[in-house]
This record gives structure tokens, sequence and C-alpha cells, in this order.
């Protein structure tokens, strides 16, 4: 639970304009909204699914979890 919080205060300023695109694309073609709605939400949902199913298994995660988010630091920070 605590994983998924955290990486949300990451993730949120990239889901607003692609939920902002899906919402206007939507509008104009209102016949498929249903459709690419659901698509959008299974695309950030299942990833998700899956990782929560096999982090307690992965035990390399946790023996380098200090590497892991120095690198992800690394990467924003030259991004």
């Amino acid at each position: 639970m605590v994983l998924f919080l955290a990486f949300a205060l990451g993730w949120t300023p990239c889901t607003g304009p692609i939920l902002a695109i899906v919402l206007s694309l939507a509008a104009t073609n209102p016949d498929i909204g249903m459709i690419m709605m659901i698509s959008c939400i299974l695309g950030f949902s299942i990833p998700f699914l899956v990782l929560s199913f096999f982090v307690d298994r992965l035990k390399w995660i946790k023996k380098h979890s200090v590497r892991i988010i120095k690198f992800g630091g690394y990467i924003m920070i030259f991004m």
C-alpha cells in the first residue's frame, strides 16, 4: 500500500495530460469514448496489479532498493 501511495505522488503529473487527451478525444468521438476510457484505465492498472503480485517475491528489489532509488533519482535529475 505504501509503495503505491509513494508512486502515486510521482505519477500524478504524468496522468493529468494523458487523461485530458483521452477525455478530449472521447468528447469529440462519443461513440468510442467508453472504449478509450476503459483502455486507458486498463493500461494504467494492469501493470500495477501484476507488480503487486510479484513485488514480495522478488528479493533482489528489497536487497538493492537503495541503489534502485538512487538510480531513479539520478535519471530524474538528468531529465
